[in-house]
């Protein structure tokens, strides 16, 4: 019996190992972070301590034979074997097959948010009024009016799908107690979340089960609530009714959620289309060069139509959909994607981006998960009295 623990155990370190000396390695795909900054060449000691850095990130974790089939094999284990996908997981896998965001980073777990189990404290609020309260008056100084928007996360409009196992603390949410500061503080936002719950009245899915972002519809909802508050500022917006544009489906929705677990191709979902029945006006505008501190390329339309304002939105990704709707209500819209808020850092406003458009208006939207972020610990010392 030794032996054969022995030999198994033997087999099961040098097979991988065996596997990459091969060339053997079936394409699964995993969508993961990668550390892929090794030295190519090894000229003096400072590629050397790079690399050590690299390794100690988990370069060659990432990189052992057969590791992406390894990783399927478990997730196949963990959630079809043993039903135990956790909020610990990149991924929660509930009942029929509805997909959530879970541990995205060391910053962010979704379902511990959801659940309200870590409310701000009085000096986290604070942080977070201060920097939106300076944005707005910056954006104020230069006579800017400034809009801020949050895009629910999957799992505040979609509750009933989380797993039964995890229920909520009954504590306030950090969503809640932040726009209720906001608010108290003169703030402008639009909380999305009451839109949301409206496209998902319709029964078309609002979000996608096997992604976290919204579908067009849920976009589409969204778009229109923002174009109504600023109906005020600009009277001659008004949103598209939806009975201007026809759906459809399509098979292949590539759900980034599954490949988070390498479990693509075993979550198949419809892409919801939306086709506007009379030809959107507005154009992308090609050529606009990328800035060394956006996250991802800038986009720019331009609409023929010089009565309608111009704006700048700073965005994630829950402002891709919304972008194509927003787009027919100026006459040039900067789409600008900062790196997001992490563990060390806010993200920035680009405020010379912004002086440089002078636009008239600016719509910073977040994600829920990222606007209800813990502040950096760094930033939050430096800003606690001495």
């Amino acid at each position: 019996m030794a032996v054969l623990t022995s030999a198994v155990f033997i087999a099961a370190v040098c097979i991988p190992t065996a596997a990459k000396l091969l060339g053997i390695n079936p394409d699964v795909p995993l969508q993961e972070a990668l550390a892929d900054r090794m030295p190519k060449k090894f000229e003096h000691m400072g590629h050397v301590e790079t690399a050590a850095k690299e390794l100690r990130r988990g370069w060659l974790d990432q990189r052992f034979g057969l590791r992406r089939v390894l990783v399927r094999w478990q997730r196949l284990l963990d959630i079809k074997a043993l039903d135990s996908s956790t909020p610990w997981d990149p991924v929660l896998v509930s009942d029929g097959d509805w997909l959530f965001l879970a541990q995205e980073n060391q910053g962010i777990n979704v379902i511990m948010d959801w659940r309200a189990t870590r409310p701000f404290t009085r000096e986290e609020l604070a942080f977070w009024v201060g920097v939106y309260v300076q944005r707005r008056d910056w954006l104020a100084a230069q006579n800017i009016p400034y809009l801020l928007v949050v895009a629910p996360n999957k799992s505040t409009i979609y509750p009933e799908r989380v797993s039964h196992r995890f229920g909520r603390s009954g504590l306030p949410s950090r969503l809640d107690q932040l726009l209720e500061a906001l608010a108290v503080a003169g703030v402008d936002v639009v909380d999305l979340r009451r839109s949301q719950m409206e496209a998902k009245a319709t029964g078309r899915k609002a979000y996608y089960r096997s992604d976290s972002h919204w579908s067009p519809l849920g976009a589409y909802f969204g778009y229109a609530e923002v174009i109504l508050r600023l109906k005020d500022r600009f009277p001659q917006l008004s949103p598209a009714p939806l009975s201007d544009f026809s759906f459809s489906e399509a098979p292949g929705l590539p759900g980034g959620l599954a490949g988070m677990i390498a479990l693509g191709g075993m979550y198949p979902e419809n892409a919801l289309i939306m086709t506007p029945l009379t030809p959107r006006t507005a154009k992308v505008v090609e050529g606009e060069p990328a800035q060394i501190n956006h996250f991802q390329p800038l986009a720019v339309y331009t609409n023929d139509k010089p009565d309608l304002p111009r704006a700048v939105i700073v965005r994630d990704s829950f402002s891709h959909e919304m972008m194509p709707f927003l787009a027919e209500h100026f006459s040039r819209l900067v789409c600008l994607w900062p790196y997001p808020t992490n563990t060390v850092s806010v993200r920035s406003l680009m405020p010379e981006q912004i002086a440089a458009e002078k636009p008239d208006i600016v719509i910073e939207e977040f994600v829920e998960r990222y606007f209800i972020h813990i502040p950096p610990a760094n930033l939050l010392k430096a800003q606690a009295p001495q």
